[in-house]
C-alpha cells in the first residue's frame, strides 16, 4: 500500500493514502466468485495480522473498509478512524466501537474481535445483524 502522507502523534498516527478507483470489496463481491472471494480473505486476514502483530485494533473491519487495488487485485484496508495502537494486542480497547451492524460480540467482553469481521460479508452478505437493540443483541447469541 502506498502513503501519500503520515505522521506519528502522542497515542495516535494519521495518514492519507493513494485514491483506488477500482472500489470497496462490498462493490467486487457483487460480481466476483467464490474463490476470488477466498483469495481476497486470506489477504485480508493477513493484513490483519500485520495490524496485530505492530499492536493496531483496527475496530471497524468490514467490506466498506477494504479497498482493492486495480493492477495487481490486491486488497488494502482502510479506515483507521477507530483504530487504536495498544500496549500489547491482549489489551481491552478503551471503549466499544464499530460500526453498529458489524461490532463483533468479543468487545463486549474483551476479546479480540478484528477476526469476527473479517470474513462475516463475504460468507453472509452486508450487514449481518440488524436489530433493534444494538448493544444487547450480541450478548445473546
Amino acid at each position: 500500500m502506498g502513503m501519500d502522507t503520515m505522521g506519528i502523534f502522542p497515542g495516535y498516527f494519521a495518514y492519507v493514502n493513494p485514491l483506488y478507483e477500482t472500489g470497496t470489496l462490498t462493490e467486487a463481491l457483487l460480481t466476483m466468485n467464490q474463490e476470488k472471494s477466498d483469495e481476497y480473505l486470506v489477504q485480508l486476514c493477513a493484513g490483519l495480522k500485520f495490524l496485530h502483530r505492530h499492536k493496531i485494533a483496527h475496530r471497524d473491519v468490514k467490506t466498506d473498509n477494504v479497498l482493492i487495488t486495480a493492477k495487481e487485485k490486491r486488497v488494502v484496508i482502510a479506515d483507521f478512524g477507530l483504530s487504536e495502537i495498544l500496549p500489547t494486542i491482549d489489551t481491552p480497547v478503551s471503549t466499544i466501537k464499530g460500526t453498529h451492524m458489524y461490532i463483533s460480540p468479543e468487545q463486549f467482553i474483551q476479546k479480540e474481535f478484528n477476526a469476527f469481521n473479517a470474513g462475516f460479508d463475504q460468507s453472509f452478505g452486508p450487514e449481518p445483524c440488524r436489530q433493534v437493540n444494538l448493544l444487547q443483541s450480541p450478548l445473546r447469541t
